[in-house]
């Protein structure tokens, strides 16, 4: 299967570069959807290469931005059949795209695979430590919902017309 990645956020500038470098080391086609950064987001992405999708209407929602962000991939390579959505305040951990296409080339009904997302410095405040553990779901084959950050099947994607870009 092959895998992009899409990169979605507004006035990332303090993390974005680090989540971009961690996207780009899987030498796979990343694209960051940008929902009217006044930082230097923009800038970020292209000094690094990255194809930078404006996110166009109101109100900015992560849904709206995945969305913009498939197109887009989509549209300059159509062999791209998996899509890791990411937050751009976040990072891949190394190995993550190789477990997910792993664990999702065992069963091709399987459209999502998610993992345990972690706060990178837990412990620095309550609300990191909260945070932290709102994340702390449950693992297994019947996941019922997930956070924005999948690996997600384009075929499951286009099937059911992406997120709904009005749910915030």
């Amino acid at each position: 299967m092959r895998v992009g990645v899409v990169v979605i956020g507004r006035n990332e500038a303090v993390g974005l570069e680090r989540c971009l470098r961690s996207a780009l080391r899987e030498g796979v086609p990343v694209v960051y959807a940008d929902s009217d950064s006044t930082d230097d987001s923009v800038r970020i992405a292209e000094r690094l290469g990255v194809v930078v999708e404006p996110v166009p209407g109101r109100p900015h929602t992560a849904a709206r931005g995945r969305n913009a962000g498939v197109r887009r991939l989509c549209a300059i390579w159509p062999q791209v059949e998996v899509a890791q959505f990411i937050d751009g305040d976040c990072e891949l951990v190394p190995g993550w795209l190789s477990a997910a296409m792993a664990a999702m080339t065992v069963d091709d009904r399987i459209a999502v695979v998610c993992g345990r997302q972690r706060e990178r410095r837990r412990n620095a405040s309550i609300y990191s430590r909260l945070l932290d553990i709102e994340w702390d779901r449950p693992l297994g084959d019947d996941v019922a919902e997930y956070g924005g950050a999948a690996f997600t099947r384009l075929s499951a994607f286009h099937a059911v017309g992406g997120y709904n870009a009005d749910m915030p």
